[in-house]
């Protein structure tokens, strides 16, 4: 998963839970991409989607690709809730460890995420990768 993000969407920006097991997958990025620097930030650990709104607002600043690690079931539903067109990748049935989406924020800015739905340009999961 970290070589499918570093090739398609290298991030300026890198927002992490603070737990073992985000700080863990975050290594596997790290291990390839030594230039990447996470903010780690507690409100991430187990948070609601507005928490999780509420701690990329505050850390953003002119950054165009954000990586978000965080947990289940607040990514998932943060996810879901942000998306306009999930019929077509169908984000609300599964979404298991390690899995990311993708979505553009088009012409808009970060700081208007909680009042915005976005277009999911693409939900991968690792099991994906290996077909």
């Amino acid at each position: 998963m970290a070589d499918f993000l570093l090739k398609n969407n290298k991030p300026d920006l890198i927002l992490s839970s603070k737990s073992i097991r985000t700080v863990e997958t975050l290594n596997y990025l790290m291990d390839i991409d030594r230039q990447s620097r996470p903010i780690y930030d507690d409100s991430l650990y187990l948070a609601e989607p507005k928490k999780i709104i509420n701690c990329i607002i505050k850390n953003v600043n002119n950054e165009n690709t954000i990586l978000l690690v965080a947990h289940n079931p607040g990514i998932h539903e943060l996810s879901v809730s942000l998306v306009k067109n999930n019929d077509e990748l169908n984000l609300e049935n599964d979404f298991p460890s390690a899995s990311m989406s993708i979505f553009s924020l088009g012409n808009n800015k970060w700081h208007d995420l909680g009042n915005k739905k976005l277009e999911l340009i693409k939900f991968i999961r690792p099991k994906d990768l290996n077909n």
